[in-house]
C-alpha cells in the first residue's frame, strides 16, 4: 500500500467517522481499546492501553486519529489504560464467540459468508435452549471480513475464567460425543435430542446414491436403503426408540450419526473465547481490510453483508488494479482487470484495503 493510498483511504474513513455514530459498548470506560494505524501498514502495529470515557471522546479519536482498525476489551478492567495486564484490575469479561469462514476454492465468499450465518443461528440456539441465555443479551456483529462475532453479555457469565470458556466451546462442538450415545443410549440430554432431530432430517432428506456410497454393493445395500427410508425408521429415529436390527443397517446409522454430530454443532475459534483479555472489533467502525463496516445485526435472516455492510457510495474513482479479481458487492459481480480502471467508489476502496489496487493511474 503506497502512501497516496494511505493518505485516501484515511480521507474516506474520516469522513466515514464524521457522519456516522460506532456503537459504545456497555461499560467501555472500563474496557481496553486498541487501534491499528494505516501508517505503518503492511507493518501492523497496535497502539494499546487506552482508555475512552465515553462515546464522544471515541468519535473525536475516531475523527482525529482515523485508525484502520478499531478494537475494544472483552474485559472490564478498573484501570484499563495500565500498561500492563496484572496492574490493570481484571473484574470480569463478556463472553465472545468468533465464526470465521475458511478459504476454499469450492464456494464463493457469498457463500462462506452464508455458511457462517447459518452457524451463528446454531450458536444462538444451543445457548438458549441449553443455556438458559436470552436472546437479549446477545449482540449479532458480522466482523467486516470473514464472519461473525456474537456478544453474550448476561451477567451471569462475566466471571467465568479460561477454562470454563474452554469448556463452553467444547460442549458447542459436541466433543466426546459418540454415534453410539445416540442410537443405543438409554438416556436423554439436549445433545442427543437435537442430534436425533438433525439424523431424522438427514434420512428424509438424504439421496438413496449417498447411503450406498459407505454400504458394499449389493442386494442387502439395497434392502438396508429401503428400510432407512421408511417413515416408521425415521419417526422411530426422531424419538430415541431404537434402530431396525442388521449390522448393515447399524453400520450405516452409525455413519450418517457422525454426519449429523458434525451439522448439528457448531464451528467456533476456541482461542477467542477462551481469551477473556482478548480485543474484539469495534461494531460499527470499519475494517480496514475489506472497507466492510463491521455491522450489528439485527435480523440475520435478512442481512446481506455484501450490501448492508457496505458504506461508500458509487462515484466513479480511477485506481491502478495490480492484478485480475472477481468481486461480488451490491448484487453485483464485478470481474476487474490489471491495469488502472474507473470503478465505483465502494469497489475500488474495497480493493485498496486488500491491497490488490492502488490510488490513480
Amino acid at each position: 500500500m503506497n502512501e497516496k493510498t494511505k493518505k485516501y483511504l484515511k480521507i474516506k474513513f474520516r469522513e466515514y467517522y464524521e457522519r456516522n455514530r460506532v456503537l459504545f459498548p456497555e461499560r467501555g470506560e472500563s474496557r481496553e481499546w486498541g487501534f491499528i494505524f494505516f501508517d505503518p501498514l503492511p507493518d501492523v502495529v497496535m497502539q494499546r492501553h487506552v482508555r475512552m470515557r465515553d462515546e464522544k471522546e471515541l468519535k473525536e479519536y475516531l475523527v482525529e486519529k482515523v485508525p484502520a482498525h478499531a478494537f475494544y476489551s472483552v474485559a472490564l478492567y478498573r484501570t484499563p489504560d495500565a500498561p500492563n495486564m496484572k496492574s490493570k484490575g481484571w473484574e470480569g469479561a463478556t463472553l465472545i464467540f468468533d465464526l470465521d469462514a475458511e478459504k476454499s476454492t469450492e464456494k464463493s465468499y457469498r457463500e462462506a459468508l452464508q455458511e457462517m450465518k447459518e452457524e451463528i443461528i446454531k450458536l444462538q440456539e444451543i445457548l438458549q435452549e441449553d443455556f438458559g441465555l436470552s436472546k437479549k443479551h446477545m449482540l449479532v456483529v458480522f466482523s467486516g471480513s470473514k464472519g461473525y462475532h456474537l456478544h453474550v453479555s448476561d451477567k451471569a457469565i462475566l466471571s467465568l475464567g479460561s477454562a470454563e470458556r474452554r469448556e463452553i466451546v467444547s460442549y458447542m462442538k459436541a466433543i466426546g460425543l459418540k454415534p453410539e450415545m445416540i442410537l443405543k443410549g438409554n438416556f436423554e440430554t439436549p445433545w442427543i435430542r437435537r442430534v436425533r432431530r438433525t439424523l431424522g432430517e438427514i434420512l428424509k432428506e438424504i439421496d438413496e446414491e449417498e447411503i450406498l456410497k459407505n454400504l458394499p454393493r449389493g442386494k442387502r445395500a439395497r434392502k438396508v436403503v429401503e428400510t432407512l427410508k421408511k417413515d416408521e425408521v425415521i419417526k422411530a429415529v426422531f424419538q430415541g426408540k431404537g434402530i431396525p436390527k442388521g449390522k448393515l443397517v447399524e453400520e450405516a446409522l452409525l455413519r450418517l450419526t457422525k454426519v449429523a454430530i458434525s451439522k448439528s454443532s457448531v464451528n467456533l475459534d476456541e482461542p477467542v473465547t477462551a481469551d477473556i483479555h482478548r480485543l474484539i472489533r469495534l461494531p460499527n467502525s470499519l475494517h480496514g481490510g475489506s472497507s466492510l463496516r463491521t455491522t450489528p445485526v439485527r435480523d440475520l435472516d435478512s442481512f446481506d453483508p455484501l450490501v448492508h455492510a457496505v458504506v461508500f457510495m458509487d462515484e466513479t474513482v480511477k485506481v491502478n488494479v495490480l492484478s485480475d479479481v472477481k468481486i461480488e458487492m451490491m448484487e453485483q459481480e464485478f470481474r476487474v482487470h490489471k491495469g488502472v480502471q474507473k470503478l465505483p467508489e465502494y469497489v475500488a476502496i474495497h480493493l485498496l484495503c486488500r491491497g490488490v489496487a492502488e490510488y490513480g493511474s
